[in-house]
């Protein structure tokens, strides 16, 4: 994802605080409006390293129309953690998104995480809504708990 002009990501490690997930930023500055292709790799410290590290991330990326890719590396720091409220207003409305869409798929790995706290998350991070479209999937994430609690039709 990008925050502002710099790409971002969250990583999961299992010493956070929470479940949804540490942010960072990172890397060259992109030129938004503009497909950039990139390649992300994590490497986390060995069991016990005590450095600050939490991971070690490996970035490459090629420029429209070149052919050569660059190699960017960066250390992620235990200190530069932020919870998931101090996230930008976009990140944590495209997490309530993606967490409807593991829902919707049947992931198995959402356990606790349901529709309830998709609705919670996207109404808290709303933001400006210019032409509707968070209200709308508002909406739909109240109409597909309204469809859960159905009972299926018999085929």
């Amino acid at each position: 994802m990008c925050l502002g002009k710099r790409p971002g990501c969250y990583y999961y490690h299992p010493h956070q605080r929470g479940g949804y997930g540490d942010g960072g930023r990172f890397g060259p500055r992109f030129e938004l409006g503009k497909w950039h292709c990139f390649e992300m790799m994590l490497k986390v410290n060995d069991v016990g390293e005590k450095n600050g590290e939490i991971a070690n991330l490996r970035l490459r990326y090629k420029k429209p129309g070149e052919s050569k890719s660059v190699l960017w590396q960066q250390p992620i720091q235990a200190a530069s953690r932020t919870s998931f409220a101090e996230a930008p207003v976009e990140a944590r409305f495209a997490t309530a998104v993606a967490g409807f869409g593991q829902i919707l798929r049947g992931a198995v790995n959402v356990e606790d995480f349901g529709l309830d706290d998709v609705a919670r998350i996207a109404r808290a991070a709303r933001g400006e809504d210019s032409f509707g479209y968070r209200a709308e999937f508002l909406q739909m994430v109240r109409m597909a708990k309204s469809a859960s609690a159905l009972e299926p039709l018999n085929n």
